[in-house]
């Protein structure tokens, strides 16, 4: 990467579509994270879907956690969290929509290095036209905004 990681910021990235019920947790989620006091220093991005663009924000992170809902089929509200590993075999097929793997791989490829990437997802139990989680995920909100808010912060050496 092009600077040391001590100049870096962790990068928190909430996203999915606002107004699809529970799919819209990652945006939930990043707009109380924006407001927490305890991570003035963490950029915190709500947007619509992981694009081949975000590579450049990737690089300049020096961690970076993404939030997400999932259709797993665990019960909804299930939170997990998981790393991101590079998926190189898709980083060359890209289009406007990438997923966090290749994200990671292409970000890797253009800057010759990627920072340490987290996955949280919570379960999700509908997608409707509307723009309100359903009880089960909204319960998990708590959780998910604690897990982000240590994995932001954590040390780079953790």
């Amino acid at each position: 990467m092009t600077t040391g990681t001590a100049l870096r910021r962790p990068l928190v990235i909430g996203y999915g579509t606002a107004m699809r019920g529970d799919d819209a947790v990652g945006w939930y989620v990043a707009d109380l994270l924006a407001l927490e006091q305890r991570l003035a220093d963490v950029d915190v991005l709500s947007i619509h879907q992981l694009t081949p663009e975000l590579a450049a924000d990737f690089a300049s992170a020096s961690r970076v956690v993404l939030i997400d809902a999932a259709a797993d089929g665990d019960e909804p509200g299930t939170v997990h969290v998981v790393d991101v590993e590079p998926d190189f075999a898709a980083a060359g097929v890209f289009s406007h929509h990438v997923d966090a793997a290749s994200l990671v791989a292409l970000t890797n490829a253009l800057y010759g290095d990627a920072p340490p990437t987290k996955m949280v997802t919570v379960s999700l139990d509908a997608v409707p036209h509307e723009e309100r989680l359903s009880p089960p995920v909204a319960a998990a909100i708590p959780d998910v905004v604690a897990i982000v808010t240590r994995l932001s912060l954590e040390d780079d050496d953790a």
